[in-house]
């Protein structure tokens, strides 16, 4: 890694460590991964939990990337299906649709991460 960057990536090291454990929204893109790796390795493998949530507007193409992955760096990984859509669509098309979506997903994400005892949840 450059040197330019280094201190960057050991302050998100540093960060990721102020939790015990931590469930990622993983959606398999740069950011998303880039903190899945950087989780496993301040954390450790078995403190971190990469969730991909499958829904209407994820491709199956970027499943398969984020299982690659996931598998070639030793991160867990687990995929939920989720309708991030039916929120918008019950309130029809408003300026702030994201946050419909969003409360979907990180509700659903909330939860599990209490289920499974994990301490926070992050996203990229």
């Amino acid at each position: 890694m450059e040197s330019k960057y280094a201190g960057r990536y050991h302050s998100l090291l540093n960060e990721i460590r102020k939790t015990p454990s931590l469930l990622i929204a993983f959606s398999g893109g740069v950011d998303s991964s880039l903190l899945a790796f950087a989780a496993v390795e301040a954390l450790g493998r078995d403190k971190v939990l990469a969730v991909t949530a499958l829904a209407r507007t994820y491709p199956g193409r970027e499943r398969a990337e984020a299982e690659s992955f996931c598998r070639a760096h030793g991160v867990s990984q687990r995929f939920i299906e989720t309708d991030e859509v039916a929120g918008i669509n019950a309130h029809g098309n408003p300026f702030d649709r994201c946050y419909y979506c969003k409360l979907e997903l990180f509700t659903r994400l909330r939860d599990l991460a209490r289920s499974e005892g994990l301490a926070a949840v992050a996203e990229g």
